[in-house]
């Protein structure tokens, strides 16, 4: 191949007004990349062909390449951090600007997740919208990994397990028919078993017709293996959400149990819980033991939830399309009113 340098090209423009570039321009282009890569430039390849001419370089292991003289202007503008208009560089600042919006919404939302008490494991989806991103978090409390909407989550400013919303609402459930029933009407104390593996345990008015409900609303073998009428009916509400709260272990989650499934212990804990329900009876208290009536009575839960409800910020209800990846609720309380 014949090679020139930029003095020995006859270099005639097509038009008065072109803006073709000259090969001295390209040629001192070339020699500055070369000073800064640490290269020797040996000419252009003949014939002239304006941007579209191949460049020489050698390195100091003697390997040739042979760029675009237009791609050696780009690579040296690259060198500078500069940004031109058009070309790959574009590229590459527009994928600078999309990580530097990625690393922004994880910010605000590890943010409101170590608030909530949860960890951040990733964001994913369409990043970086936020609308159709979503923040996968982790419930150290109930080893419960979930996904909620970017956007849904920074506009509500907080997020809750769907674990611990579902017990919260089914403590406050109880606490609710505690007030408006218990202490009115007599109510059992049931504990089923499923396959002799599980207990679950609840209270009805009708604990035998209960388990066929909850028959019908899941795959598992159950069973009655023990029941108990209180005529004080807030005894046995009160006994449930002292079950509830002070026996800790492995429990059934909503993909094995849709309905109840925040009542389901493991079935090694029976006799202790029989244990717990038969001292109960033998105080027969005049008050409610683990029911606090007050404002303080999610102080009660201990390991399972540590915060000041003060602080702490209920989800939006009305909002449906949040409440439309939960679980379904456990309302078993409240099928006595």
């Amino acid at each position: 191949m014949k090679l020139a340098f930029a003095n020995e090209i006859v270099f005639i423009r097509k038009k008065q007004a072109s803006k073709a570039k000259t090969p001295e321009f390209y040629e001192s282009e070339c020699l500055e990349y070369a000073r800064k890569t640490n290269k020797k430039f040996l000419g252009f390849v003949m014939p002239w062909e304006g941007g579209n001419t191949r460049s020489v370089f050698i390195d100091t292991n003697d390997i040739k390449t042979t760029p675009l003289a237009k791609n050696v202007l780009i690579a040296k503008n690259r060198l500078k951090g500069r940004q031109p208009k058009k070309g790959t560089i574009r590229q590459n600042f527009k994928e600078d600007k999309k990580q530097a919006r990625i690393d922004k919404l994880y910010n605000e939302v590890k943010g409101i997740a170590e608030k909530g008490g949860y960890k951040l494991i990733r964001l994913h989806g369409e990043l970086p919208s936020k609308y159709k991103s979503f923040a996968e978090c982790h419930c150290e409390t109930h080893n419960e990994t979930f996904s909620r909407n970017c956007r849904d989550l920074l506009h509500k400013g907080s997020v809750t397990c769907p674990q611990c919303l579902t017990v919260m609402r089914s403590l406050q459930n109880g606490v609710s028919h505690y007030k408006r029933q218990g202490k009115m009407r007599p109510v059992s104390l049931y504990i089923n078993s499923l396959e002799n593996k599980f207990i679950k345990f609840g209270v009805s008015i009708s604990p035998e017709l209960r388990l066929k409900q909850h028959k019908k609303q899941s795959n598992l073998d159950q069973s009655m293996v023990y029941v108990r009428e209180f005529k004080d009916g807030w005894q046995a509400i009160d006994l449930e959400y002292g079950i509830k709260t002070r026996f800790k272990g492995k429990r059934l989650t909503s993909k094995d149990l849709t309905v109840g499934y925040t009542e389901t212990r493991e079935y090694r804990l029976l006799p202790e819980i029989i244990k717990f329900i038969d001292d109960y009876i033998n105080l027969n208290p005049t008050l409610p033991q683990y029911i606090i009536e007050d404002d303080e009575y999610w102080s009660a839960i201990k390991d399972d939830f540590v915060f000041d409800e003060s602080q702490f910020m209920f989800p939006d209800t009305s909002d449906e399309e949040y409440y439309s990846n939960l679980a379904e609720l456990d309302l078993s309380p409240l099928e006595t009113l």
